[in-house]
């Protein structure tokens, strides 16, 4: 794999379930200002993210294909007058 490059697990449409699902290497994203780039060891699929690969929450939660779930980091809590150090390992 290349340094630019990150692995992800995508979809390219509703329905299909675990079969559908694909691993696929893509462009390490840059983040903006203001944000810090997370480099995840491990991660799951949760029930809700299921619920939108089937298609059911469609109305709420409408997809852009090829999609690649979100991955819920929310609980990290950053002191924000402090630069987050690289390398470091955050559990949450």
């Amino acid at each position: 794999m290349a340094e630019n490059l990150m692995h992800a697990l995508q979809y390219n449409s509703y329905g299909g379930g675990a079969a559908a699902l694909k691993h696929v290497e893509v462009p390490i994203p840059t983040p903006n200002k203001g944000e810090i780039l997370l480099k995840l060891e491990a991660t799951s699929l949760n029930p809700i993210d299921w619920k939108i690969q089937k298609g059911i929450l469609r109305p709420l939660l409408p997809r852009k294909f090829p999609h690649i779930p979100e991955v819920p980091v929310r609980r990290m809590a950053l002191n924000r007058y402090r630069l987050v150090e690289p390398m470091v390992y955050i559990c949450g």
